[in-house]
Formats: structure tokens, C-alpha cells, sequence
């Protein structure tokens, strides 16, 4: 509730205004010494009217109720968006640390299950050698995911491997010798959950693993 001052000037001498106080015509009262001005109805009441010295101010004061203003919503939002905002940001924080979480785990999976598959393969001269001393990259295939017993959709967009040949003894083989070849099994991501989890100064998510090979030279 708010009061509002509607200011009135009389402009001549002797103008005639309302003090706007209703008197009961029946209630037996006297009236006041106010001249009085004729009522609409029996005992609606009257209004007292008097007659103003030279021109003189008249103020009239009314109560009423003012609606909320479209910059107090604003102010009132804004503050609760404050005070919102540190109570919901650690969750937020937390839920992206699970999500992160969650990926690495999967990713890792895979990755063991894949690295056991690759050596299965090489145990038994599946991967042909050439393919190993090139060190071609060659896809993650979805075939190479069944044989590893993956079920899932993987947490990848792309997905690479390759051996790289670290060194060999003999140095100088000749034929017929057993050779022992050392080389990293490397698996290479791209894209999907696994960008998640990449460093700053990352381009892929890359895994490594030591190989050890016996290899007799033809």
C-alpha cells in the first residue's frame, strides 16, 4: 500500500471544496458548521463542502495498491540466481568428474580386452609379418570387438593400432637364426568419450603396450 497526493490549486477567491467526510442524515447527529451538499438518496450520506479563503493548495490524499515493478523482479532474480549458483555448480562439477570417470574405466576395458586379443592372434601367426614390421596403422575393426568379447557400443569415434619396432638381438641375423624383436603394441583413439579424456597438449588418447617376439629369419 502506497499513498498517492493528488494536489488540487483553487484559481479564485471563494472556491468551493469537499472535505469528503460522509455524515449519516438520519443518524440524529448535528451536522457540522460546514455548508452541506445534497445527498443522493435517503441516509446515503452527504459530503461537507466549504468555501476556500483566496487561491489555496488542497491536497487529497488517496491509498493504493501498487503492482511490482519489472525492475524488482529483475533485482529479485538476480539474486536468487547468486545465491542458486554456488549451491548447484559442485554438483555439476562432481557429475562431469563421474562422467569422466566412467569413460576412462570403459575405455581401459577395451583396451585389456583388446590387447589379450591382439596377442592371441600373434600367438598363433595370425597377424602376418609384414603388417607388424611395417607398422601400418590399421582400424579397429568391429569383428576385432566381437573377438574380444566387447558387447558395447565403443566409447570412441575412431580407433587405431599399430606395432612399432623398438629393437632386436642379433643385431645383424642371418638366416636361420632365432631373433627376439621388441615392440610397442600402440592403440590410438579419436573423438567419442575418449576426447574426454585426452591432455591438454594431446591430439588422441594413445595406449602402449611392450611386445616381446621370437622370430625365426627364413
Amino acid at each position: 500500500m502506497s499513498a498517492v497526493f493528488n494536489l488540487e490549486t483553487a484559481v479564485r477567491d471563494a472556491k468551493l471544496a469537499q472535505d469528503l467526510e460522509l455524515e449519516s442524515l438520519c443518524s440524529g447527529a448535528g451536522h457540522s458548521r460546514l455548508v452541506k451538499d445534497r445527498p443522493t438518496a435517503n441516509d446515503s450520506g452527504s459530503r461537507d463542502c466549504v468555501k476556500l479563503a483566496s487561491p489555496t493548495a488542497v491536497f487529497r490524499f488517496k491509498a493504493t495498491k501498487r503492482a511490482f515493478a519489472l525492475l524488482e523482479v529483475m533485482i529479485c532474480f538476480a539474486l536468487v540466481t547468486l545465491i542458486a549458483i554456488p549451491l548447484i555448480f559442485p554438483h555439476v562439477a562432481i557429475l562431469k568428474e563421474e562422467k569422466k570417470f566412467i569413460a576412462q574405466i570403459e575405455l581401459d576395458h577395451l583396451i585389456h580386452l583388446l590387447y589379450a586379443e591382439r596377442l592371441e592372434k600373434l600367438f598363433k601367426n595370425h597377424i602376418p609379418w609384414v603388417e607388424i614390421e611395417k607398422g601400418d596403422k590399421r582400424p579397429i575393426t568391429p569383428q576385432m570387438l566381437i573377438d574380444a568379447k566387447y558387447p558395447k557400443s565403443p566409447p570412441y569415434a575412431t580407433g587405431t593400432y599399430h606395432f612399432e619396432h623398438l629393437k632386436h638381438k642379433p643385431g645383424k641375423p642371418v638366416s636361420n637364426d632365432k631373433v627376439i624383436y621388441l615392440f610397442d603394441l600402440v592403440f590410438t583413439f579419436k573423438g567419442g568419450a575418449a576426447e574426454k579424456l585426452k591432455n591438454k597438449n594431446e591430439i588422441d588418447v594413445t595406449y602402449k603396450y611392450r611386445v616381446a617376439m621370437e622370430r625365426v629369419e627364413p
